[in-house]
């Protein structure tokens, strides 16, 4: 999976530069698995709502909407970091997604 490869790869990625291309290299495989479990969430929550005769027309306009604020958010924090003029602000910005990823995956979980 993308998530070996990029552990098997840690060393070599501390020192890529710009520091964006590692916290992309980084995160990429835990947004590609919160993208996949949304979709999931997505297919279950179609059946349920077609099952009970729901309308099922705002479930993809909502799966698209909180991927994007999500992908949109990260990808701010990748460019504040890399943008960033000391250490401390590049490791607050790398800080700071990581959590953001963290929270997101625990509440599409929930």
């Amino acid at each position: 999976s993308m998530r070996c490869v990029v552990s098997s790869l840690r060393p070599h990625l501390d020192g890529i530069r710009p520091v964006f291309w590692k916290e992309v290299l980084l995160d990429f495989p835990g947004l590609l698995f919160f993208t996949t479990y949304t979709l999931l969430v997505l297919f279950w929550a179609e059946i349920y709502h077609q099952a009970r005769s729901m309308p099922t027309g705002s479930l993809r306009p909502m799966f698209v909407g909180i991927n994007a604020v999500v992908y949109l958010v990260l990808g701010a924090l990748w460019l504040w970091s890399s943008m960033a003029a000391d250490d401390s602000m590049e490791a607050l910005a790398y800080l700071l997604s990581d959590c953001f990823l963290a929270v997101v995956s625990v509440l599409a979980a929930v």
